[in-house]
């Protein structure tokens, strides 16, 4: 990693460890300190691409931990999100906007905010058929099975087909990485 000179792989390295550790149950509070140091670190060597994917992790666990106005708004102590959207937008940097939907995505499940989840499961849904090698689409596809299939069973809703259909879709594009072993399932 770092020491060896390849800065790159190692903070792709430790971005993966800040949101696997998340779902592997470590403890919200190690996440977020994990997160905030490899984010300082990030800015110290100047990884701003890696910085840019991280940090809405780090806010994440940061909302999960306060108690803020609104959970999917992610600005506070770590970052403020319209800076980072406004700049991913002005690069048209998809890859950045695409994370700060997923991180609000699982908070959306997280908070069960229904209506708003299936809005950002619908925006990651184009397109996230390329990346289908990549952790954070399984991540993706289960969130977004969540967030639909509750969206379809709230009394208020409009789109019941179309909700379970997609969360039908979602489970089935999990279920296809587990075959293929992209996702372990091990106990």
């Amino acid at each position: 990693g770092i020491q060896s000179g390849d800065v790159g792989s190692a903070f792709l390295a430790a971005q993966t460890a800040v949101y696997c550790g998340f779902f592997a149950s470590e403890p919200l509070a190690t996440c977020e300190e994990r997160a905030a140091l490899f984010c300082h670190q990030m800015k110290e060597y100047s990884q701003q691409t890696w910085h840019s994917m991280t940090v809405p992790y780090w806010q994440m666990f940061l909302n999960l931990m306060k108690d803020v106005e609104d959970p999917l708004v992610l600005t506070g102590d770590a970052m403020v999100e319209e800076e980072l959207a406004v700049a991913a937008e002005r690069e048209k940097n998809e890859l950045i906007l695409r994370t700060l939907a997923l991180a609000k995505l699982e908070l959306a499940l997280f908070f069960g905010l229904w209506g708003p989840g299936a809005e950002l499961a619908r925006f990651l849904m184009k397109g996230s058929e390329q990346a289908t090698a990549h952790i954070n689409y399984y991540i993706f596809q289960f969130c977004a099975a969540m967030v639909f299939m509750n969206a379809a069973n709230d009394a208020a809703c409009t789109m019941i087909r179309e909700y379970r259909r997609k969360a039908r879709k979602a489970i089935g594009e999990v279920r296809k990485g587990l075959k293929k072993g992209f996702v372990n399932n091990a106990p």
